[in-house]
């Protein structure tokens, strides 16, 4: 918690508490893509040492910049497809 700069669980529910309900009076209550479909989100940094953690895992993803994020993701595969054909 001392990442985030924050004393206590109950610093940290009151803080999320807070950022859920911006989103809410926002209308933002859609999935965000860059969340739930990559490996890792945030500086470009942070990024590239997890992707180094993974080691030979991350063969195939890659590192892409979004808005003001980095993110590493999944190789893209489309699904049904016979690449034989």
């Amino acid at each position: 918690m001392g990442l985030l700069g924050i004393e206590s669980i109950g610093s940290l529910r009151e803080l999320r508490k807070k950022w859920v309900d911006e989103a809410l009076v926002r209308g933002e209550m859609g999935r965000e893509g860059k969340w739930t479909e990559s490996i890792a989100v945030g500086s470009g940094d942070f990024v590239e040492t997890i992707r180094t953690k993974l080691g030979l895992r991350a063969k195939g993803r890659r590192v892409c910049r979004m808005a003001n994020d980095y993110i590493l993701r999944e190789p893209q595969e489309l699904f049904g497809l016979n690449r034989d054909m």
